[in-house]
């Protein structure tokens, strides 16, 4: 199959018609791309110039908001108290009974405690979830 596609590309190569060039090598002296017209410049960093901006504009667009939601979330786990009533990742609701640099003990139920990554906790709960 490949064979064919690349027997079809030579065989076009050859008939494709050129423009005819100048002897002057086109335009009229100067940096001009030989059958350019004079005034044009070819190619260049112009051309690329919009699409450069446009992915400036999107990596701006893609990355703001995560930063954003990032900070609040290192705020919220920095915010974190003992007798906080918190609701995990995994939906478990419960109060924190104990924090370290790294966990968080929550309180379930009367004598079910549980241990948790601090950086689990999903939400602080609010005050109508905790009654």
């Amino acid at each position: 199959m490949w064979w064919y596609v690349h027997v079809a590309a030579q065989a076009f190569a050859q008939n494709a018609p050129t423009a005819p060039v100048p002897a002057d090598g086109g335009g009229g002296g100067g940096g001009e791309a030989p059958g350019m017209p004079p005034g044009c410049a070819g190619g260049g960093l112009g051309g690329l110039l919009p699409f450069i901006l446009i992915m400036i504009v999107m990596m701006f667009l893609l990355t703001w908001p995560r930063q954003r939601e990032e900070k609040k979330r290192k705020a919220l786990l920095n915010a974190l108290q003992k007798g906080d009533s918190v609701v995990t990742i995994g939906g478990v609701c419960g109060t924190i009974q104990g924090l370290s640099e790294e966990y968080a003990v929550l309180k379930l139920d009367d004598g079910v405690t549980v241990k948790f990554l601090r950086s689990a906790v999903a939400r602080v709960a609010s005050a109508e979830e905790k009654k």
